[in-house]
């Protein structure tokens, strides 16, 4: 599944960067008052391809694991790790309030068994 969306993020980036060139490109061929420029043109598709290359060449780099680096898988294992902790945390403070909530639940129930006992007498 990972695998996948990072597929999708390479070949979106390179669709954004042929289409933005493309545009450059016409619209440079466009404020040509003498027409398209057949050297101008050549050069812009090799800086694209260059481009598309070095972008290749850079997701292709893998850390010892063998993920991309610019996966930051790191960061993502950290981030991972902190909110396990955090989900410890909270596991525990509401284990805490659920302790405390059985606590008043009890001394509510022996209040109310205090009052009943208290307005039986009285009406006897």
């Amino acid at each position: 599944m990972e695998q996948g969306w990072t597929e999708y993020g390479f070949i979106g980036m390179v669709f954004y960067l042929v289409i933005t060139q493309t545009f450059s490109i016409v619209k440079n061929v466009i404020r040509d008052k003498n027409g398209s420029n057949p050297i101008k043109i050549g050069n812009r598709v090799e800086s694209i391809q260059d481009m598309v290359t070095e972008l290749h060449h850079l997701h292709k780099i893998t850390d010892r694991d063998g993920v991309p680096i610019w996966y930051l898988r790191d960061k993502v294992v950290c981030d991972i790790n902190k909110s396990a902790d955090n989900t410890e945390i909270i596991k525990r403070d509401l284990m805490e309030v659920i302790r405390r909530n059985n606590e008043l639940y009890e001394l509510l129930n022996n209040n109310i068994k205090i009052l009943n006992s208290l307005l039986i007498k009285k009406n006897i």
